[in-house]
């Protein structure tokens, strides 16, 4: 019951995470461009 629940929390927080770091990448690219 638990496992399963967890691994969903688990794919969800991976998720956000691997999103945050594509935007902060993309943030970084940004500022390089425009300088």
């Amino acid at each position: 019951m638990h496992s399963s629940n967890f691994q969903h929390f688990d794919c969800d927080l991976f998720k956000k995470q691997s999103l945050r770091l594509f935007f902060m990448q993309t943030m970084k690219n940004g500022k390089f461009a425009l300088a």
